[in-house]
């Protein structure tokens, strides 16, 4: 299934919302004819991005200091379906469960050197590798037409949480096969 999913930004200077690209796969078993147990797998491309901090030069003009970020997520999780209605063209769905978020992020800055008349400040270099997981619960819901015996179209709305609220909204459609 291929996604276009949408996160929030911690970063203030940034828009609210970060566009992304996002592979995913789920694999789901009927337990009855409907409630399912399904689990995902997904990553995004790897995303750049930028940190600026501001670097004390003895001017009157402030000096700012651009860190390069680099991250991908990888999304793993199960999640509990309930599909509404029996032989039907469309089936409306509800999903909730849990994801883990995989961040890897890589920060890198070049060591510089800035000069302001008598001072000159050294800028000190970063090359960081780090790599932080996370639990957030989720909810979903959507519908699944049916365009033969096995084979379906799939939308789906899906929005993740944190501790401060919504971290992460998708809106995916993809296509998949009854087997």
């Amino acid at each position: 299934m291929l996604n276009i999913a949408a996160g929030r930004n911690t970063e203030p200077w940034r828009g609210d919302w970060d566009h992304k690209l996002e592979y995913r796969a789920d694999l789901g078993r009927y337990w009855t004819t409907h409630l399912k147990t399904e689990f995902t797998a997904a990553t995004s491309n790897r995303a750049n991005d930028y940190e600026v901090e501001t670097l004390p030069s003895g001017s009157s003009s402030p000096v700012y200091l651009y860190t390069n970020v680099e991250r991908r997520v990888t999304v793993l999780g199960p999640g509990l379906t309930w599909q509404f209605g029996e032989n039907a063209f469309v089936h409306p769905y509800v999903t909730g469960g849990v994801q883990l978020w995989i961040v890897q992020q890589h920060r890198f800055r070049s060591p510089d050197t800035y000069r302001f008349g008598p001072s000159a400040p050294a800028v000190p270099p970063i090359d960081e590798h780090t790599t932080a997981v996370l639990g957030r619960p989720f909810v979903a819901g959507g519908f699944k037409s049916y365009i033969s015996r096995k084979a379906f179209v799939r939308s789906e709305a899906r929005a993740a949480f944190s501790s401060t609220g919504m971290r992460q909204l998708s809106i995916t459609a993809g296509i998949g096969v009854d087997f």
